[in-house]
This record gives C-alpha cells, structure tokens and sequence, in this order.
C-alpha cells in the first residue's frame, strides 16, 4: 500500500507489466462499469479516485496513458470520501471476500 503522494508517483507505483488491475473512477465515463472489470479474475486492484469534481483533464490523459482504464461505479455520484471505500467494497465482495 502507497501512502500519501503525488497523482505521478501513485501512477508510477501502480504502473507495470505484471502489476494490478488499475482503475479510475471516473464520473465521465459511460461504457465501463467497475462491476464488468473486477469481473475479469484479476486478484490485485489498484483504484484511484479523484477529489470533488473529478480529475483534471491534464490527470485523467496521464492515467490512460500510464495503462489505467477509466470505470463509471453507475448513475450516482458519489462524494470523493465514499466513492473509494464503495469502490473497495464492490471489489471485495465480487472478490468473495465479503458477503
């Protein structure tokens, strides 16, 4: 686990050929929902989440581009403090590790 540090240096903890399933949530982004990636049996996730009002354009390209995709947690927009931990949540439990 990363402790607190820059958006660039969190992607290039997370970044790597063998690493995590690494995503953003992304209140922008329609197609993708984190249901259908963690679907993928992948055991290790990074999340990043964005503070209020998302991330900067500048921030969002930078992930992409460092190999983290963009997922939607659906219809409602949830607070930066609570989209992570719902995020964790959702992950642990299709994880079968809750519930």
């Amino acid at each position: 686990m990363l402790g607190a540090c820059d958006f660039a240096e969190a992607l290039g903890a997370a970044v790597g050929p063998t690493g995590p399933l690494r995503l953003l949530l992304d209140e922008g982004e329609t197609q993708i929902t984190l249901r259908e990636r963690l679907g993928t049996g992948t055991s290790t996730v990074s999340l990043f989440v964005g503070p209020e009002g998302g991330l900067a354009d500048e921030e969002r390209r930078a992930a992409i581009q460092a190999g983290v995709t963009p997922v939607s947690l659906g219809r409602m927009i949830l607070r930066a403090e609570t989209a992570g931990l719902v995020a964790a949540t959702l992950a642990l439990f299709l994880a079968g590790d809750l519930g």
